[in-house]
């Protein structure tokens, strides 16, 4: 889940040369982190004037149940069975900012049944109402801890109906993307 910086054609570019070069990457490497380092060292020669691309590169273990993350500027949050929400922090700066920068893979996250992984674009927590307050990613976690029952497109859709109710009906100037991946209870044998 990626964004780049400011709004156009140049950016919208920028984002479709980063999920070209995600692709191919992936198919050589299996490490997040080398994966966004490499990415960071071809994007840099093509970002200019303050463009720059934030991003989560995730690898799910289904088998494991792990997760292991690489983050370029970009925050994710993991809602634990219990409630307990986790801020999945950036690793590294954003593609594009320094062409030798390093972004490393974020240590395995053990997923239990109940967790719930949220990755989002900062249209979410970004977005304001009327008076300039930012909906923010308190807001956020608490819409999914609200919903956490739901199917993860239920908890997608809720959180786009809360966010554009505190916006009430403000223009959202941000694109927003959400994916949400619930952990299930393993199959019963």
């Amino acid at each position: 889940v990626g964004d780049v910086s400011s709004h156009g054609m140049g950016p919208a570019l920028l984002m479709s040369e980063t999920r070209a070069c995600l692709r191919t990457l992936a198919q050589m490497y299996s490490d997040v982190g080398e994966i966004l380092s490499r990415a960071n060292q071809m994007l840099s020669a093509d970002t200019h004037d303050f463009h720059f691309v934030t991003l989560v590169l995730a690898r799910l273990d289904p088998i494991n149940r792990q997760l292991v993350y690489g983050s370029a500027g970009q925050r994710s949050y993991l809602l634990r069975g219990e409630g307990d929400a986790t801020i999945l922090d950036s690793t590294g700066l954003p593609l594009g900012v320094m062409a030798d920068s390093a972004i490393p893979a974020a240590e395995p996250v053990q997923l239990l049944p109940g967790d719930i992984l949220l990755l989002l674009t900062d249209g979410v927590v970004e977005a304001e109402s009327a008076c300039g307050e930012r909906f923010g990613a308190n807001r956020a976690l608490k819409v999914l801890k609200k919903a956490r029952n739901q199917s993860a497109r239920q908890i997608i859709e809720d959180l786009r109906h809360e966010t554009e109710a505190f916006c009430r009906n403000q223009p959202i100037n941000d694109d927003i993307t959400i994916v949400i991946v619930k952990v299930l209870d393993p199959p019963s044998s």
